[in-house]
């Protein structure tokens, strides 16, 4: 296999991990699939040694072809495991958990208490309950220090960096499910994810109607988003 000598090139949603990874970062990938992710960290400059980890040895395999194909075999470690399970002792400064459902992700830091260290930066993108991902940590004393919206492949995606301050806190539903830091940016990106919901919950509130039910937290959360996009430029509806 030729050795490549350029990084491998990352989508949006990828590339939104390079922001919030600190300079000389000893970086875990969680989930890595083909450790794309790992290697171009590495290759341009921002982190100095990673460890690819995924609980499946399937993916692992891609990963060493990965590690193979651009000469990194001395700078990144394959891990088939769980989670974080048995990397407490490996010096990690940056965290990467990409490509799962938010509550898996809380699952995985739950069972995994040594990241409740301030020296602990997580970057994590919830494909899904991105509320509930943020609700957990800012309720576990994690504070989110930055947020990166991206679309891939037609789908928006959402960032979050958060640190261990060990003072829980408390978000509103609307920045639960949209991210503060995200809401304070107010992209078209935040406005097309908001137009999105809102489909969503007008869906849903039409079926509580049908069938004879109250609104409830979704019609909030629908009139919360309506206010916002009122005094933030969006369409009210």
């Amino acid at each position: 296999m030729q050795q490549m000598t350029h990084a491998p090139a990352l989508d949006a949603r990828l590339r939104t991990a390079f922001d919030f990874v600190r300079p000389g970062a000893i970086v875990a990938d969680i989930g890595t699939d083909h450790a794309y992710l790992p290697a171009a960290l590495i290759l341009e400059g921002r982190a100095l040694s990673a460890i690819a980890a995924d609980v499946n040895a399937g993916p692992l395999v891609h990963a060493a072809e990965t590690v193979k194909k651009y000469g990194l075999t001395d700078r990144v470690q394959l891990r088939e495991t769980d989670g974080l399970h048995g990397l407490e002792e490996e010096g990690l400064t940056d965290i990467l958990i990409f490509g799962m459902g938010g509550e898996l992700i809380v699952r995985i830091l739950n069972e995994a208490p040594f990241t409740r260290n301030s020296a602990i930066r997580l970057i994590l993108q919830p494909m899904t309950k991105c509320a509930e991902l943020r609700r957990w940590l800012t309720a576990n004393g994690f504070s989110i220090c930055g947020e990166q919206m991206s679309q891939a492949a037609g789908k928006i995606y959402q960032t979050i960096c958060a640190e261990y301050s060990a003072k829980p806190t408390a978000l509103s539903p609307l920045e639960e499910e949209f991210g503060p830091c995200n809401l304070a940016a107010g992209s078209d990106l935040l406005h097309a994810r908001m137009s999105h919901w809102l489909d969503v919950l007008n869906a849903r509130l039409d079926g509580r109607s049908r069938a004879g039910l109250s609104g409830g937290d979704d019609e909030k959360m629908r009139d919360e988003i309506l206010a916002w996009r009122s005094t933030h430029g969006g369409n009210a509806t």
